[in-house]
């Protein structure tokens, strides 16, 4: 059998030379240093990793609860955001001016104070939350819209609620708004030419009311006071001279009844003291101390 020097010889592929140097000994498959120091900790790594899902999901959240309940993410963000409101601050985006589109009632420094709006605030870090919340505790603000409006200016639409009587309770007068609520401020003399609702539970009352005489305006006008008489009806007072006792079911008829006399007969300029409304199709009257009644077929109605 020929060997494998033979072999190679026939084929007239040489063998490669191979040096062998003295100073650089020939690698050997030995590990290195590295390798086994560090294999241990690799094999736990890789046992790590092979632990369930929900394992590390029960840790991150462990860790997110901690960082929370210690207030570290509270004070990172804090910072955070104050170094970048400062810095957008000196680029000029800071609060210069406050536009505000709405305001009657309100005066301009309840709205500043409430605000804690100051010149200079970097415009980033303005709360605008916080700035509609406080201004919605003032007594005329219904509800109000606040917007960043780059790169000074802080803008405020308002709605303000609308007063449409005078509540007289106890000796006191307060300011009842279209919606029914007390609008709480001090001085009502400025809103004397409102009508005046009497009685315990009126303000809930009122905003019906004021459609009912909304549906007739011309007698609207007229009418200065209004009481709310058992908790279930009302009297009116028109001019401050006559007194109209308006039905408890469908006043609004009552009402364009009383209207419509009005329009034909202009019976509340002759010296009437009192209008009973409350049967349906009847007039009652009082005027000078006399009391009569009459029906719509008398006065062609």
């Amino acid at each position: 059998m020929r060997s494998l020097k033979d072999f190679l010889k026939a084929t007239k592929h040489p063998l490669p030379e191979v040096k062998i140097s003295l100073d650089h000994p020939t690698p050997t498959t030995t590990p290195a240093l590295w390798s086994w120091k560090l294999r241990p900790f690799w094999q736990k790594l890789v046992a790590i990793r092979q632990l369930d899902k929900r394992i590390y999901l029960g840790l991150l959240l462990i860790l997110v609860a901690l960082f929370i309940w210690t207030g570290w993410i509270d004070r990172l963000w804090d910072s955070t955001g104050k170094m970048a409101g400062d810095f957008s601050a000196r680029q000029g985006f800071g609060l210069q001016s406050i536009q505000v589109k709405g305001r009657v009632h309100s005066s301009a420094d309840s709205l500043l104070e409430a605000s804690q709006l100051k010149d200079g605030m970097p415009l980033l870090a303005i709360d605008l939350w916080m700035v509609k919340e406080n201004l919605e505790k003032l007594p005329w603000i219904k509800s109000v819209i606040v917007e960043r409006r780059f790169p000074n200016t802080i803008y405020l639409q308002i709605e303000e609620k609308t007063p449409v009587a005078i509540w007289q309770y106890q000796g006191k007068f307060s300011l009842i708004d279209v919606e029914g609520f007390i609008i709480p401020v001090n001085d009502v003399r400025q809103f004397s030419q409102l009508m005046v609702v009497v009685g315990e539970n009126a303000p809930k009352q009122t905003p019906d009311l004021i459609k009912i005489l909304a549906s007739q305006p011309d007698l609207q006008e007229r009418v200065t006071a209004a009481v709310w008489v058992g908790n279930r009806r009302w009297d009116l007072r028109i001019d401050n001279r006559v007194e109209i006792i308006l039905p408890e079911e469908n006043p609004a008829e009552a009402w364009a009844f009383l209207a419509k006399l009005q329009q034909e007969q202009k019976i509340l300029n002759q010296q009437v003291k009192r209008i009973d409304l409350r049967i349906p199709g009847r007039l009652t009257m009082s005027a000078l101390g006399e009391i009569f009644s009459t029906s719509p077929a008398v006065h062609g109605l």
